[in-house]
């Protein structure tokens, strides 16, 4: 966090992190939806996660999105359209994290490089 220019503020929702001025952590959240689209980026530096769910509602309300290759939905990320997928490590996610903050994305773009993916489509 302190290697990420002062202006940026990490919201943090469920599980407990590291907390300094700089973040917020939000528990039980009601009307997700509300929070990825009042937020300019959408990180999930997972470890492991076949079908992230929270990736695909970030897409859904046009907020870019950063994750890992180990996350299933990375293959709908569209490089520079819709976000970035890196390697899980410190340097790969501030990199990441500074390109995305200074590149101008449209969220209906965003919007419909996923807006296929239906049930009636799968």
């Amino acid at each position: 966090m302190s290697t990420l220019p002062e202006r940026v503020k990490i919201i943090i929702a469920g599980a407990n992190g590291k907390f300094t001025d700089r973040t917020v952590h939000l528990w039980k959240i009601q009307e997700v939806e509300k929070y990825y689209a009042m937020t300019d980026l959408f990180v999930l530096s997972t470890m492991y996660d076949p079908g992230a769910l929270a990736t695909l509602e970030a897409l859904a309300t046009g907020t870019p999105v950063i994750t890992t290759s180990y996350d299933g939905t990375s293959e709908f990320i569209k490089e520079g359209i819709n976000g970035f997928v890196v390697e899980r490590n410190e340097s790969a996610l501030r990199s990441a994290i500074l390109k995305a903050i200074g590149h101008s994305f449209d969220p209906f773009k965003i919007y419909e490089s996923i807006k296929n993916l239906t049930w009636d489509n799968y």
